[in-house]
């Protein structure tokens, strides 16, 4: 969730040298995984910002992320997390 004043661009990234891991919470097993600014996963977070322009109200922005099959398919069950930091310009 966003907050900006109204009309006030700005853009959202994540860090362009960062390789996002999460964790299972049970154990120390480790599952890579990017992030994206769209459904299909074409736009890599870290280097296609999500441009907006604030309405003066909180706003969901959606980011996406991906794990590919093989690390998926490797990984397993379990309840995974991790923490990320993402950069807001305006």
């Amino acid at each position: 969730i966003i907050t900006c004043s109204s009309g006030t661009p700005f853009n959202i990234t994540s860090t362009s040298d960062h390789s996002y891991t999460m964790k299972n919470t049970a154990t120390a097993e480790k599952v890579d995984y990017a992030l994206y600014s769209d459904n299909a996963g074409a736009s890599e977070l870290s280097t296609t910002p999500i441009p907006g322009t604030g309405t003066g109200s909180a706003e969901v922005i959606p980011i996406y992320g991906k794990v590919t099959a093989r690390a998926l398919s490797q990984a397993s069950p379990g309840d995974y997390s991790d923490t990320v930091t993402l950069t807001v310009a305006y």
